[in-house]
């Protein structure tokens, strides 16, 4: 019976030990070759690589001896649905992530908000205050000015007026002698008052602190050789002691050439009542306060010498305003609004500096100003307006 192949192996194995152990008290003698094994022999290896080829065969043996059953893998849906939840969870992470990041850049945001808010706050306070601060110096500087250029303060009006304290009829008749001597219409300041001063000596009435009277009467021929009558006049009602009212009537008869007599019909027109304003600007009898006209502007407001259209204007507006609010005691006539609106118009003209220059002769001509509209009442209430404030009497 021929021997299997494993069977020879398994012997050749067997053989190979022994001679091995049998050696080992020889080694010291010198080794000798192993013996071989026919198959061995045969294939020219020596019993080293046999062990080796015979522990391979083994190993390959064992590893194709089926075992347990490895767990089925999962379907291909549940794979997905697992990709798909581990893809949600990490773009859950990342929308948080992104959420905190938003969150955190509103909360900046809101506190760079805040404090711009805060500075804006602050810093409009303190430029209110510096602009209002620097207005009140321009306008005091330029008020100061027109003070020192008065001829007459306050207090030198007042004492005129009580020092003299003329009565309506007396300066009636001054008023009538002075027309009459002066045919012209004009005169000299210095020269009419020197006239003026000798006919109330004729009359037997003498003019008390004509020192101020000159003075007055110097300063306004610094300014102009010759003045119209009706302006020297309006300088000479600062001798009359009289309430407010009484003193407007004294003026509305003079520019509107009224007669006593017809004092509660008669009306003047638009160009007399500004005419008489500007008496009154140029004899230095409105306060000092009513003489600065105020531009508005950035950072600071202009200030300026205020002309007698714009004190028209702002009274007339504060006439129309009075009263709107008191319609019911001093209700409006329906021409008010119409004068206030022409006003506007006109001083929006003059103040325009790229518009066409302004030509106050012209506007006087216009017919519109000759319709006489201003009543008695209206002339009175125009004078003591705020805006105005003729002789320092006026509607607070």
């Amino acid at each position: 019976m021929v021997p299997s192949r494993s069977g020879l192996l398994l012997a050749a194995a067997k053989a190979g030990q022994k001679q091995l152990t049998s050696g080992v008290g020889r080694a010291h003698l010198g080794a000798r070759p192993a013996p071989k094994t026919p198959t061995a022999m045969a294939q020219g290896k020596s019993l080293p690589q046999i062990h080796a080829v015979t522990r391979a065969r083994l190993m390959n043996t064992s590893a194709a001896t089926p075992g347990p059953a490895a767990p089925a893998p999962a379907s291909a849906a549940a794979a997905s649905a697992a990709q798909t939840q581990n893809a949600a969870e990490d773009a859950k992470t990342e929308t948080e992530e992104e959420r905190r990041k938003r969150v955190e850049a509103a909360n900046q945001m809101e506190a760079y908000w805040f404090m711009g808010l805060a500075v804006f706050f602050v810093g409009s306070i303190v430029a209110y205050f510096w602009r209002g601060t620097a207005n009140t110096k321009r306008r005091k500087k330029l008020e100061v000015g027109l003070q020192e250029k008065l001829a007459l303060a306050p207090d030198e009006i007042d004492e005129l007026w009580k020092s003299n304290a003329l009565r309506s009829a007396q300066f009636e008749l001054l008023r009538m002698r002075l027309l009459k001597d002066f045919p012209d219409g004009k005169a000299r300041p210095v020269e009419f008052f020197e006239h003026a001063k000798k006919l109330l000596t004729s009359e037997s009435s003498s003019l008390k602190s004509e020192h101020l009277i000159e003075r007055l009467g110097l300063s306004m021929a610094a300014k102009a050789e010759t003045y119209d009558l009706k302006v020297l006049l309006t300088a000479l009602t600062l001798l009359i002691d009289v309430e407010p009212a009484e003193r407007s009537d004294i003026l509305f008869r003079l520019f509107s050439h009224a007669s006593k007599a017809d004092l509660a019909t008669a009306k003047m027109t638009e160009a007399q009542a500004e005419e008489a304003v500007d008496a009154l600007l140029q004899s230095g009898q409105l306060p000092v306060r009513c003489m600065v006209r105020e531009h508005h502007s950035y950072p600071t407001n202009e200030y300026s010498y205020v002309s007698p259209l714009s004190l028209m204007t702002r009274g007339a507006e504060e006439i129309l305003k009075t009263r709107k609010k008191e319609s019911k005691t001093n209700p409006v006539q329906g021409h008010e609004e119409a004068i206030v609106q022409r006003l506007q118009g006109d001083l929006k003209r003059e103040e325009d500096p790229d518009g066409p220059d302004y030509d106050g002769k012209a506007r006087a001509a216009d017919p519109s100003l000759q319709e006489p509209l201003w009543s008695r009442q209206d002339f009175q209430d125009l004078l003591l307006t705020y805006r105005i404030c003729a002789w320092g009497e006026c509607n607070k």
